[in-house]
């Protein structure tokens, strides 16, 4: 048993003046936009080995795929190879509703990071950005995620103060 991880990784390509695939993009290992080649990952964990098992290049000006376009595929791929997840893990750029709708389809389990701006739901019609939920009084709220259905969500405070919100359903 094990998870899989959907994420995406820039190769850093500084120097580069005329490779195709190399163009700007956020780079969480720089914290700033830098030239390189993003390539979108699944790999497979069961905790202690970590095994790639599919990738995508992206490169949206030659196939006009999203990020999330390639998650959705590269999931698809996983399910015909009969994985079963125990979670599929992501971060924030992941979590759209297309690729959480994709996932309960599959009959899985999720953990991922949710921007701060998300809106749910406590009482029904009313929605508020997942931040500023009372989490003075609890620390995981079951909320209605806009557009998607029932999460748990929690907040995490890192030594340094960055804020995470990680949704789970």
């Amino acid at each position: 048993s094990g998870s899989l991880v959907i994420d995406d990784s820039v190769l850093d390509k500084p120097y580069a003046r005329e490779i195709p695939l190399v163009k700007t993009q956020y780079s969480g290992k720089h914290h700033r936009p830098v030239k390189g080649i993003d390539i979108v990952n699944a790999i497979w964990t069961d905790g202690e080995k970590i095994i790639p098992i599919d990738y995508r290049m992206y490169e949206p000006t030659h196939d006009g795929k999203t990020k999330n376009d390639h998650a959705r595929e590269m999931l698809g791929m996983a399910k015909k190879r009969g994985l079963k997840p125990h979670f599929v893990l992501m971060d924030a750029w992941f979590t759209s509703i297309g690729n959480l709708k994709a996932l309960d389809a599959y009959g899985w389990k999720w953990i991922g990071e949710i921007k701060c701006n998300r809106q749910v739901s406590v009482n029904k019609g009313e929605y508020v950005r997942v931040e500023n939920l009372d989490w003075t009084s609890k620390q995981v709220h079951r909320v209605w995620l806009k557009a998607y259905g029932f999460v748990l969500v929690s907040k995490l405070v890192a030594p340094n103060g960055d804020i995470a919100y990680i949704a789970t359903n």
